[in-house]
């Protein structure tokens, strides 16, 4: 049985895997590490949010709902401190020419 880093390795590679099979099938270079670590934190999230229940159909509805991801900042539900941070960083991360706002 590999232990929980050797685990976590293998499901990020996995998450690549499946994310350029779903959603760069051409390989256009959609999928990169931007992504990977997205998809990544936002499955942690679920998990610790929906106490396992969580799918990656919940991924794309998740990362709609800004106002959702932005009340888990700070809150108690989420006690990991580096999932804490990648929340309080998403809300900086996410503008982008996607959500109308310009960055230059």
């Amino acid at each position: 049985m590999p232990d929980e880093a050797t685990t976590n390795v293998i499901r990020v590679i996995g998450l690549r895997i499946l994310g350029k099979e779903m959603f760069d099938p051409t390989q256009w270079g959609i999928v990169g590490p931007r992504f990977v670590e997205r998809m990544t934190e936002v499955l942690r999230l679920l998990h610790r949010v929906s106490e396992g229940r969580a799918s990656l159909l919940d991924v794309p509805r998740v990362l709609r709902d800004t106002d959702f991801v932005d009340s888990l900042a700070g809150s108690l539900a989420v006690p990991d401190a580096d999932l804490q941070a990648w929340l309080k960083a998403e809300k900086l991360t996410r503008r982008s020419s996607e959500f109308g706002e310009l960055n230059a």
